[in-house]
């Protein structure tokens, strides 16, 4: 039964990383300086906080794949 629930919270944190970290990181802050830039209304700071907000996604992603990784091991662990 630990087995099971340590492999769903483990599949639990890589959907959290790829939705965080992934989506809401990356995706959205690109989807909304290119309508921002189509709109006319792109400023210098939009551009700035897009181009951390990439930067950082994949730090983010993977401190949630790790924190996901050891709570299953934590629950695994006999």
């Amino acid at each position: 039964m630990r087995g099971y629930v340590s492999i769903g919270i483990f599949f639990i944190g890589i959907i959290l990383a790829a939705y965080i970290g992934y989506w809401t990181l990356f995706i959205k802050p690109i989807m909304v300086c290119v309508s921002a830039s189509k709109a006319g209304a792109l400023t210098s700071a939009m551009t700035t906080m897009t181009i951390i907000k990439c930067a950082l996604s994949w730090l983010v992603a993977g401190v949630i794949f790790g924190l996901g990784y050891i709570a299953a091991m934590i629950v695994s662990h006999k």
